[in-house]
This record gives C-alpha cells, structure tokens and sequence, in this order.
C-alpha cells in the first residue's frame, strides 16, 4: 500500500483562468494547496493537490500539446503525471 505524505501550502499569489469551472471570479486569488496523492516525499515529483477553493491543482511533466495534435486555449496547459497517481487520488479521497 501507498502511503500518501499529506502537506499543505499557502501560496498568496496565484492567477486563475476566470473560466475555471467552480470558480467565481468574485474568489479571492489567494488558494491554500494540500498534497492529497504523490509519489515521492520530497515534493518534487507529479503530485495532486486539493485545494481551498473545490478544485484540484496537478504538479507533473511539461507536455506539448502540439505534439498530439491538440489545440489549447489562451491559459490553459497540458501536464502529464503517471496514471497511478489519479488511482492514489482516488483511493485516498474514498
């Protein structure tokens, strides 16, 4: 079994996109992170995060959208994190 190391962060200046779903544009940018699936326990690896605001933050890889064909809207990017990582997720919010 995975043990998943829990942290949490308090980042006091975050820009969002103002067509994130869930999130009011009246929200203030200020979110609080809290690592809810890893793979490592130094931080510095694909990690999911819950945050303040209902929503999920994805640290992982720098992926190119252009290489699979796939057009992104202004502030939007693509991270690519190992599948098993949304498996921990799902398995430690149940």
């Amino acid at each position: 079994m995975l043990a998943i190391r829990r942290s949490a962060w308090n980042i006091t200046r975050v820009t969002y996109h103002p067509h994130t779903p869930g999130v009011r544009s009246e929200q203030t940018p200020t979110v609080t992170l809290e690592a809810v699936a890893n793979r490592c326990s130094g931080g510095e690896c694909p990690t999911v995060y819950k945050t303040n605001r209902g929503t999920l933050v994805v640290q992982g890889y720098a992926f190119e959208p252009a290489h699979a064909g796939v057009s992104l809207p202004s502030g939007e990017q693509m991270v690519e994190i190992p599948i098993e990582l949304i498996k921990d997720y799902l398995h430690s919010s149940s």
